[in-house]
């Protein structure tokens, strides 16, 4: 394990013990769509409607990502419409394994949203319904680095779809978490700008990243810092 894993299970598991009940305190109702305590809900920004778009995401997510707290990823299964959002949790991917994945992963219109020398910006590939282009299915792998890597390197048919980065102009809204390196970008942040540039609406970029920034103001609200040297004092007061 390395350790900016160790790290982050240390952080888990502080944070864990931030909603171990005392006594016989009632536990704070949570919002049935973002599963928040309804007092630092984010849904609000996100109305009573879901986003349409042309391109499908699809999370291949590691079992541990789910420990996480503050996680991004649930932003894009409250945001896009049923069917445009998939989650599939494991550490190897194959459509043996996965068989409802198989379609997709074998689709010529597939993207894996993973740096390397052979990845395509995506601002370089065609906008949907630009010469008759397709919508994408949008593959991003989420957890930490260490974990990513590691999937990807222990799933053939991942090394077998199209690369595609960004091209690291993009400021992080995700104040609160130190990111690996200056241009990294949380998983709901990297879907966004993807979709904005693939589909031409940055609409769409407003939209699923609202939530990341009243989720940062409510965290900064209760004491969280602006600072990447602050990860494990900031995890204690995560609510």
């Amino acid at each position: 394990m390395g350790e900016e894993d160790k790290e982050e299970d240390t952080l888990a598991l502080l944070a864990d013990l931030v909603h171990i009940e005392i006594g016989r305190r009632e536990k704070r109702p949570l919002c049935n769509r973002c599963r928040r305590p309804t007092n630092v809900c984010w849904c609000s920004s996100l109305g009573g409607k879901k986003i349409n778009t042309e391109c499908k995401v699809i999370v291949f997510q590691h079992p541990h990502e789910e420990k996480r707290c503050l996680r991004t990823a649930p932003i894009l299964q409250a945001a896009l419409q049923h069917g445009n959002y998939l989650e599939v949790k494991g550490k190897r991917f194959n459509s043996s394994r996965f068989p409802e994945m198989k379609e997709i992963l074998l689709d010529p219109n597939s993207i894996l949203m993973y740096p390397g020398d052979d990845a395509a910006n995506v601002e370089s590939l065609p906008h949907v319904g630009e010469a008759n282009q397709p919508p994408y299915n949008l593959i991003i792998i989420d957890g930490t680095w260490q974990q990513a890597k590691s999937m990807y390197h222990n799933s053939p048919q991942l090394q077998n779809l199209r690369q595609v980065c960004l091209s690291g102009k993009y400021v992080s809204e995700y104040v609160i978490r130190t990111q690996p390196t200056n241009d990294a970008l949380s998983t709901v942040e990297s879907a966004a700008i993807a979709l904005a540039l693939l589909e031409q609406n940055w609409s769409i970029y407003t939209t699923l990243v609202g939530p990341l920034q009243i989720l940062c103001q409510h965290q900064i609200m209760h004491g969280a810092v602006k600072s990447s040297k602050q990860r494990i004092s900031n995890t204690i007061r995560e609510i």
